[in-house]
């Protein structure tokens, strides 16, 4: 990431953007509203919400609704998260250089009056990449060096192209973030909804095992995945399941998980206590983890969906 990047993302992360409603409270002679559109302008209408930045998000490679992206997301930094753990290009360096090139066009049209088109604007990202790997991502490609092929099972904590690649008992899991759909939960209460899902081979044949269960409400979608894998690792312990593999939707914990100690500065400080449960409790299972995608996980998550309807009608 280039070093004007970094400042920008710290800047904005740190809620130290001059947006319009920032900067306006400091002088009469500076507008509060959108220069493109008239809305009142903080961080998450200038990236999500202006018709600019919705078609900017909307066009290749991303073909993300932001606007729908944003819904049930109070801070920048949730939002963030979600792109992280569910977009296939969601890596830190591909989001904030984006983020700095519709910044970057904001200013340009307020200061410049010099108007640019939403596609531009993924041109001039791929201009400041600097990594090769984010570079190909950007350009809609696979690198060929590290281009696996089907039968190749990647390292631990990449993306496991299909779950049939792995051999032996299979645990996935997944989390819902502050949902309502919890048998028992009071009205207008939140809470995290985990589900887990373990696939044991057995004499030519395999065994299922369906889990669900609740918990408090987190902070951040990532910290409600984590809660799930840790839950994961809890039954394989009880169930003494040897050499388990863990399957998860979120590359961001799959590759923490992976490296297997909470010290390393690639670890998010939000989630470093339930991976040290983790560790500790899959200590002498010798477990794998590997990120699927949301695709492969809906298996499970239609047997979720299913599960909660059907207990909530118990429940009424």
């Amino acid at each position: 990431m280039l070093p004007n990047i970094k400042t920008f993302a710290w800047r904005l992360l740190r809620r130290a953007l001059p947006t319009g409603l920032r900067a306006g409270r400091f002088s009469i002679h500076i507008s509060k509203t959108c220069c493109r559109c008239g809305q009142q302008e903080d961080e998450v209408h200038l990236f999500f919400m202006c018709s600019f930045s919705r078609a900017a998000w909307f066009s290749s490679p991303w073909f993300v609704r932001s606007d729908a992206l944003v819904q049930g997301h109070s801070t920048l930094h949730s939002v963030i998260d979600v792109l992280r753990m569910r977009h296939l290009y969601g890596s830190l360096s591909n989001i904030c250089t984006l983020l700095w090139c519709l910044w970057k066009a904001r200013n340009d049209f307020l200061f410049h009056r010099a108007k640019s088109l939403p596609h531009q604007v993924h041109i001039a990202a791929l201009a400041l990449t600097s990594n090769v790997y984010d570079n190909a991502l950007l350009l809609n490609q696979t690198p060929t060096p590290t281009q696996l092929s089907s039968n190749q099972i990647p390292l631990p904590g990449r993306t496991l192209r299909s779950d049939l690649l792995a051999d032996g008992a299979k645990i996935y899991s997944d989390a819902a973030f502050r949902t309502k759909k919890i048998p028992g939960l009071l009205q207008g209460q939140v809470g995290t909804g985990v589900g887990i899902f373990i696939s044991l081979p057995s004499n030519g044949g395999e065994i299922n095992v369906q889990v669900q269960a609740s918990a408090p409400p987190t902070s951040t979608p990532l910290q409600a995945e984590a809660l799930a894998l840790n839950f994961a690792a809890y039954l394989a312990s009880q169930l003494n399941i040897a050499q388990p593999t863990f399957l998860t939707d979120c590359l961001v914990l799959a590759g923490a998980a992976a490296l297997g100690n909470v010290s390393t500065s690639e670890t998010p400080w939000s989630i470093r206590k339930s991976l040290a449960s983790f560790f500790k409790t899959t200590y002498q299972l010798q477990p794998k983890v590997f990120h699927i995608s949301r695709e492969i996980n809906d298996v499970f998550c239609c047997f979720y969906r299913t599960l909660t309807c059907l207990l909530q009608e118990r429940w009424q």
